[in-house]
């Protein structure tokens, strides 16, 4: 919630987003060995220079407003881990279905009970 205090929504968040997606690709590829074709590089490589135009955020005055970029960043830092435990659960279910229903299932055994 204090990210998008800090700053535009219209900026934030497709940078808290795709920062967490460059994050995914690159703990993917050297990390759990996945191997990506040339065109998705490219769509890495145009999805990053994207987000690096949005650093660049800027306040209503014009200034630059890094605090607001920090911010999103750090979450994609926490967009990333779930997005790599959902993507690995997906491909070592028999059905990618049964592992969806398993994270479903053991959120909800967390939430509190009235």
């Amino acid at each position: 919630m204090t990210t998008s205090i800090a700053g535009d929504l219209r900026q934030v968040y497709p940078l808290a987003r795709g920062s967490a997606f460059l994050i995914v690709a690159g703990v993917s590829t050297t990390l759990l060995g996945v191997n990506l074709s040339g065109i998705e590089w490219a769509a890495v490589t145009v999805i990053g220079a994207g987000l690096m135009s949005l650093t660049l955020v800027r306040r209503s005055d014009g200034l630059r407003n890094g605090r607001a970029a920090a911010m999103a960043l750090i979450t994609g830092g926490f967009i990333a881990p779930y997005s790599l435990v959902d993507g690995l659960g997906a491909r070592e279910a028999a059905r990618p279905s049964d592992s969806t229903a398993g994270c479903r299932a053991s959120t909800a055994s967390l939430l509190p009970r009235s």
